[in-house]
């Protein structure tokens, strides 16, 4: 999600300079590089440009605290001071570094998509019942030996079962928020593309909005589908 996030945010950024800032013309390698993989400067840039083309996408960009944490975590993760190489620091500490990124997802993204999607729900009680259950099925005679996310211990059947219900609700709604994002990505191409062919003549951007429109859903779409794009 992230790496396609980044290409729609290089496509809107290009597709901007191809409008009226350069007179059709691509912004240079040196441009391009300078956003590297700082997703968070590429996502606001964008939003820049929003206000200033006066465009006006058919979906707003999604501005919630879990938003802006899944951003913050993938752009820390695409960072190789900070995320990618983190177990190569761990190598040398054994309370690896305050950058690990799978403990800093889980309570920074994760344990707020519980609290609002999870606790004091129908869901939750349906996963400790099943939990509870397995618990008393196999738990006597079933070793467990698990890390957790965030590093603790889990050895008994009932606590592994109870995660293992919770994750899977994280990785649904942390899919539908990215979605959201890309969705915004996506009508700000099109907006962009639109300009660029209809007002200023630029024919090369002609039908390129059209790679982005299995991402212009709504909700309830975006909620259920696992796998993006969509096929042809």
């Amino acid at each position: 999600m992230g790496q396609f996030s980044m290409e729609i945010s290089g496509c809107a950024g290009s597709a901007l300079s191809g409008n009226q800032q350069n007179g059709g013309q691509m912004p240079p390698q040196s441009v391009v590089r300078r956003y590297g993989h700082q997703l968070e400067q590429l996502i606001d840039t964008i939003d820049s440009v929003v206000a200033r083309q006066s465009l006006n996408p058919i979906h707003s960009r999604p501005t919630g605290a879990i938003v802006s944490a899944i951003v913050s975590n993938l752009d820390a993760f695409a960072d190789a001071r900070r995320g990618r190489y983190a177990n190569f620091e761990a190598l040398g500490d054994p309370n690896l570094t305050s950058h690990e990124p799978i403990s800093r997802w889980w309570t920074e993204v994760a344990e707020p998509i519980l609290d609002q999607h999870y606790r004091g729900t129908k869901t939750q009680v349906r996963v400790e019942l099943n939990a509870r259950l397995i618990d008393q099925l196999i738990g006597d005679f079933t070793l467990v030996h698990h890390t957790s996310e965030t590093r603790e211990m889990m050895t008994d059947v009932e606590t592994a079962s109870r995660r293992t219900g919770q994750t899977a609700i994280v990785q649904k709604w942390a899919r539908y928020y990215v979605l959201t994002l890309i969705r915004w990505l996506a009508a700000v191409y099109k907006e962009v593309a639109y300009k660029a062919v209809y007002e200023l003549d630029h024919d090369a951007f002609f039908g390129t909005w059209e790679f982005f429109y299995t991402f212009l859903v709504d909700d309830s779409f975006l909620r259920t589908r696992k796998t993006w794009p969509l096929g042809g």
